[in-house]
């Protein structure tokens, strides 16, 4: 499905084979594409002359970039929250002087009813330059909902949190740390690939050109992908520092098993030994030679077993005082 509207009119249609046609300069045509066919692909291309390879190689660029100056073609990553979800996709923007055209990769409602919203916001403030502000609103509006994928990345930061502070060894929680810092990384590198591709439109180093009220709010994108940039980086190292904490809690549980281990074998050792010295001298004695010490004494059972008795008692003492038992 194509949906379009043509300034100054300001009729958002939608259509499955109509593409709107610009007669002259005082016409601008905005483009919004979901999922492209390859025969939508086709036709946009031959109606405004863009080059098809990059309508076509888009969705396999990891961060953002820029394709041409003439016309102004580039890719942007984008964030943003569906079901609760971070979903990640491309938007291809394509410029001419009168026209402008958004792809985006995937169909999602947010992308919809942004362009509905933008076309609707653009009517009513009647702007001169309507290329350059219907782009800026649509990354404006984008690096906005980056704000609420950091809230919901930030959550998820603080489940791992309370999830180290119960000191509790789950091997799951090692891998969401891991793949947490993995994704705030990843978007980190896309966030300032998209935010050098705004310095590079503000800077004016693109055919677009930008008033000075444009120039202002384009800086202020700009300053808004570094701020969220500079929080993924917060996010980072709490995330290190959780992993180092979480580290530190099974070495100290492990140290703690290893102690509970050296307790228990110091007990069966003395008791060993204690139960050892009567089983030595009641072997002695259940040798069968004829003339042993006290063999025939009438006191003789009774001797070895207050010896034996008195020999245990005594390194249960010895034990006890060592701490062992």
């Amino acid at each position: 499905m194509i949906k379009y509207c043509v300034f100054p009119e300001g009729k958002c249609v939608t259509s499955k084979t109509e593409i709107p046609h610009v007669k002259n300069n005082k016409r601008f045509v905005s483009i919004f594409l979901e999922n492209p066919s390859d025969d939508e692909i086709t036709r946009i291309c031959k109606e405004y002359r863009f080059q098809k390879k990059y309508f076509l190689s888009y969705t396999k660029e990891e961060r953002s970039m820029r394709y041409s100056m003439k016309p102004l073609v580039f890719v942007f990553i984008d964030y943003y929250m569906e079901n609760n979800e971070i979903m990640r996709t491309h938007l291809l923007f394509a410029m001419k002087k009168n026209v402008l055209v958004v792809v985006a990769s995937k169909k999602s409602k947010y992308h919809s009813e942004l362009f509905n919203t933008l076309v609707s916001r653009l009517m009513e403030e009647h702007k001169q330059n309507q290329l350059g502000y219907m782009l800026y609103y649509f990354l404006y509006e984008d690096a906005r909902e980056n704000y609420d994928v950091l809230d919901e990345l930030e959550n998820k930061v603080m489940a791992i949190e309370e999830g180290v502070r119960k000191s509790e060894i789950k091997p799951k929680l090692i891998d969401d740390i891991v793949k947490l810092k993995r994704k705030c990384f990843r978007m980190s590198k896309q966030l300032w690939a998209s935010a050098k591709l705004i310095y590079t439109i503000k800077r004016g180093l693109t055919p677009l050109v930008l008033d000075r009220e444009l120039l202002v709010l384009m800086d202020d994108v700009y300053d808004t992908l570094i701020h969220q940039i500079d929080l993924l980086t917060v996010q980072r190292e709490i995330l290190t520092d959780l992993l180092e904490i979480y580290a530190t809690i099974i070495n100290n549980n492990l140290a703690k098993i290893s102690n509970e281990l050296n307790i228990v074998m110091k007990k069966l050792t003395s008791l060993t030994v204690i139960i050892a010295v009567p089983t030595l001298i009641a072997s002695f004695y259940g040798m069968n030679f004829k003339y042993m010490p006290e063999l025939n004494s009438p006191y003789g059972y009774i001797i070895t077993i207050i010896t034996m008795m008195v020999l245990s008692v005594i390194l249960y003492f010895l034990f006890h005082k060592k701490g062992w038992i």
